[in-house]
């Protein structure tokens, strides 16, 4: 029994590769909501920013602004940046992007 060669099914196989490995990156990128979700929920679980809001003061509102969010709680505002880091040189695996939350001072009107 011969087995014969089809180069359409070939193809066909090396088109669906080449897709998913093009894709890889797309997948990795997260839509706007989920992107702004995790920032938010980073903001909200770092230490610092506990520190410096404290628990007596209540969270009225976060908004998002050109270099991060400006949190309101009571009379006062915290700026937090989030700055992006590079994606790793040494690997050349697609993941999630890893960013870091710098906050600035807390200013509180009398």
């Amino acid at each position: 029994m011969t087995s014969k060669f089809y180069p359409k099914s070939l193809l066909k196989i090396a088109l669906f590769i080449a897709t998913l490995f093009s894709s890889a990156t797309a997948i990795a990128l997260l839509p706007p909501y989920y992107k702004t979700a995790k920032e938010i929920t980073a903001i909200l679980n770092d230490s610092e920013v506990a520190e410096k809001i404290t628990s007596g003061r209540v969270i009225h509102s976060i908004i998002k602004t050109k270099s991060g969010y400006t949190l309101k709680a009571g009379s006062c505002t915290l700026k937090v940046k989030v700055n992006y880091l590079p994606p790793s040189q040494h690997l050349d695996l697609v993941g999630a992007a890893v960013f870091e939350i710098k906050t600035g001072d807390l200013n509180c009107q009398i």
